[in-house]
């Protein structure tokens, strides 16, 4: 796999062709913050901030890194580590949150899109590392959906209302989803 890593702009020998990504200070703490703790702990991390600021980037490559921390701490045998993200609907989710995936894509992040879009799975030759399940809650029994739905991490991605763009997530995914 192509090495995915973080800005170090005293570091220049990695390779040109690697994808790039360079949180804010912010963003990384909460890359270093999913990534750290003991395996099978359950924690609960929260990135918040404006709009277009990068929390879904954040996300995206918090979830990579505890891939990475499952190979190097010996839970490889574990992977591909599941995802479940969850939006208000699924059209927000293909709007917005599938954007931040493609831009990945575009820079060279080894994903493949299945399913409609409903499946994103970060691939390691034909050995998928990381795979993230898409649920739109579109209605309040689309909740259900996530029942029995078997996942390392659980993403709720823009809970908030905000006012006439989105509805926010219900409260009731966390419940369900821990």
């Amino acid at each position: 796999m192509t090495d995915v890593r973080t800005a170090d702009l005293n570091d220049r020998t990695w390779p040109s062709d690697a994808p790039f990504y360079c949180p804010s200070p912010t963003c990384e703490m909460f890359i270093g913050a999913a990534a750290a703790g003991p395996p099978g702990e359950m924690r609960m991390l929260a990135l918040m901030g404006s709009r277009g600021v990068g929390k879904t980037s954040a996300a995206l490559y918090a979830c990579i890194e505890v891939a990475d921390r499952m190979i190097r701490d010996g839970y490889g045998w574990a992977l591909p580590l599941r995802v479940a993200v969850v939006r208000d609907t699924f059209i927000n989710l293909q709007r917005t949150s599938c954007v931040s995936f493609d831009q990945a894509r575009a820079k060279g992040l080894p994903l493949e899109f299945a399913n409609g879009g409903r499946q994103i799975r970060l691939m390691d030759g034909d050995k998928a590392l990381v795979h993230w399940e898409l649920f739109g809650v579109d209605q309040p029994k689309d909740v259900d959906n996530l029942q029995g739905f078997q996942c390392g991490i659980l993403w709720p991605e823009e809970v908030a209302p905000a006012a006439g763009f989105t509805s926010g997530v219900p409260r009731e995914v966390v419940g369900v989803g821990v």
